[in-house]
């Protein structure tokens, strides 16, 4: 549940659909009613939100009760969400394969270029030599951030799995993070002569930004990918081909709620289907998906990371753009 709450939302409550079998209490008083007028459909009438919670032994969707909850999610327009933050322990094990390997490994051999070029920096014939090579190094750093970032987008486009679409741009990213890291000492221990203070600054603020934004877009695409994994871990949980073939363990709460569903199981399907797919449920994410878009990941609600990294991409990527 905590990893499911949605952040940046400012959400006090919401609805939570789980199995919490076996009740320590007999709720058949409460529940000898119409499905409309239980206590579980009061409170969710209540909310604004319904978290889903998977459970890894049984499926929530082969239990009637839990139908009912989605066909009532979706009658009442509420916003339906599933866990799809990834665990600490598994992004802490991405950061490091993917940002604290490649950041080191270019610190380290950039110092070793840097004391090579400080000893043959003292023949002033080869100064401005070695600094057109940490330029050019720079110049690429530049360019292939470019270059990856609209190769990226391109390939949405391409019928690539969405596996091999991070694969690909994650390691362009990866290797221009690397050759950002290894010119950054070179190029700042060079004092160029600049006509003005901004000059100055623009001067060593240039591989900053570059590092900065290669190393975020990294964050962003991992934090992507381990969200769809977790997602498509948590779908898998849910079992479900169709609410036709759900039960119930009280025969008369089973009677009511078909009744009270019938006619509406294929759009209940429809429901699911979407959660499972986009992580989350609302009238716009299911029009999307009867209009035939990916919605995929759609519905990950982790604001807090989204809105932080797309901020500072883009205003790195101004960044850049005034640079040039």
């Amino acid at each position: 549940v905590h990893r499911g709450w949605p952040r940046l939302q400012f959400l006090h409550s919401l609805y939570c659909c789980l199995l919490a079998n076996p009740q320590n209490l007999d709720l058949s008083a409460l529940l000898n009613v119409p499905p409309m007028e239980s206590p579980f459909a009061k409170a969710m009438q209540a909310a604004s939100h319904v978290l889903v919670i998977p459970n890894h032994s049984v499926g929530i969707y082969t239990r009637l009760w839990c139908v009912y909850e989605a066909y009532l999610g979706a009658c009442w327009k509420k916003t339906c969400i599933m866990p799809a933050r990834p665990h600490t322990s598994t992004q802490c094990g991405t950061i490091r394969r993917t940002l604290v390997a490649p950041m080191a490994a270019g610190v380290l051999s950039g110092m070793f270029w840097w004391l090579i070029l400080s000893q043959t920096a003292i023949r002033d014939a080869i100064r401005d030599d070695n600094f057109n090579l940490v330029a050019a190094a720079m110049l690429l750093c530049a360019t292939g951030t470019a270059i990856c970032f609209v190769v990226s987008i391109l390939l949405k486009f391409c019928r690539w799995s969405w596996q091999t679409h991070f694969k690909f741009v994650r390691i362009g990213h990866m290797l221009l993070l690397f050759v950002c890291a290894l010119s950054f000492l070179p190029w700042v221990t060079y004092t160029p002569v600049l006509p003005s203070a901004f000059h100055y600054f623009q001067h060593y603020f240039f591989p900053i930004v570059l590092i900065l934004f290669n190393l975020l877009r990294i964050v962003q695409l991992n934090q992507h990918e381990l969200e769809l994994k977790e997602l498509s871990r948590q779908a898998s949980h849910l079992e479900c081909d169709t609410v036709a073939d759900a039960t119930c363990s009280d025969p008369s709460d089973e009677q009511r709620i078909r009744a009270a569903i019938l006619g509406c199981e294929d759009e209940i399907d429809v429901t699911i289907r979407v959660l499972m797919r986009a992580g989350a449920y609302n009238d716009w994410l299911r029009w999307a998906y009867e209009a035939g878009v990916d919605i995929r990941g759609f519905g990950t609600s982790d604001l807090i990371v989204k809105t932080g990294l797309a901020f500072t991409l883009w205003a790195l990527a101004a960044l850049q753009l005034d640079r040039r």
